[in-house]
């Protein structure tokens, strides 16, 4: 179902550890979304949707920020100060202290790196580099809603965090004075709507690195041996359902509707924050 050609993501990844189907439709199929995605609780379509316009917008002003632009003019810039939400994101991003970071210092930068027979892609938000020392640190921005901490276990988990560590030491040598130990890179994830401190911080060294390329490679293989559909088997756990547009094609609705009275807090974070990553912008 995949040929050599395929390039893995870590939200292509995670669709698959979430849900076999559910990366079949998306990457085999690429069918198209048969509905409207269901939103996290308690937020409505239209508010959704802008929420996730909101976090585009700040990748993208932040972007240019590093990169000595203006953020943004016109209407569609006012409009973005004048929304609370935002301007409480873009607040706390000027008045943030970033020296503790390397000097040299790359936004959305996409690293690909070997995975086994495969390639990974890694779109980085920004990459901060000691060219001397070979320190690398990449940062992630994050616009969760709500003003709840962030439990560092989830996050050292994520998909994410171990496919970014993983891309970083495996191909961001280049970028780094040639320098390609584990030990010298980090992962930062700031949390625009978190209460201080907004920093969630990682280290990475040579055995997370060792374990992170023979579970990516599994999870590579375990798919590129599945040769039809029916190998693609649904998830087990309906609660995965509950943030996916396709369950009406998997006939999950009733679930649907019951777990996003009552979601999961894991996966409620999980679903918004691939939301955000998806977005094209």
């Amino acid at each position: 179902m995949v040929d050599a050609e395929f390039v893995f993501s870590q939200l292509s990844l995670s669709d698959f550890a979430d849900c076999p189907r559910r990366f079949y439709l998306r990457y085999v199929l690429r069918q198209p979304w048969p509905q409207i995605e269901p939103t996290p609780e308690g937020m409505e379509v239209l508010a959704y949707r802008d929420f996730l316009r909101k976090g585009a917008a700040l990748h993208r002003w932040i972007e240019r920020r590093w990169l000595g632009l203006p953020e943004a003019d016109g209407a569609m810039a006012a409009g973005l100060v004048a929304d609370p939400e935002f301007a409480l994101w873009w607040r706390r991003f000027e008045e943030e202290d970033f020296t503790a970071l390397p000097a040299v210092r790359t936004p959305e930068l996409e690293l690909l790196a070997p995975l086994g027979r495969f390639r990974l892609t890694a779109r980085l938000d920004l990459l901060a580099v000691d060219e001397d020392t070979g320190r690398a640190v990449v940062v992630d921005w994050k616009t969760l809603r709500g003003e709840r901490a962030q439990r560092p276990e989830f996050l050292r988990e994520r998909m994410q965090t171990r496919v970014y560590l993983y891309a970083l030491a495996a191909a961001g040598a280049p970028y780094r004075g040639g320098a390609n130990k584990p030990d010298d890179c980090e992962f930062h994830y700031w949390m625009a709507n978190a209460p201080e401190p907004r920093w969630v911080r990682f280290r990475y060294d040579q055995d997370a690195f060792d374990q992170d390329r023979a579970f990516l490679t599994m999870l590579s293989e375990d798919i590129a041996a599945r040769d039809d559909e029916a190998e693609f088997e649904m998830t087990t756990d309906e609660r995965k359902c509950a943030m996916c547009g396709y369950h009406t094609l998997c006939r999950r609705s009733a679930a649907v509707a019951a777990d996003l009275r009552d979601i999961d807090e894991d996966v409620d974070i999980e679903r918004a924050i691939a939301g955000v990553e998806e977005l094209e912008y």
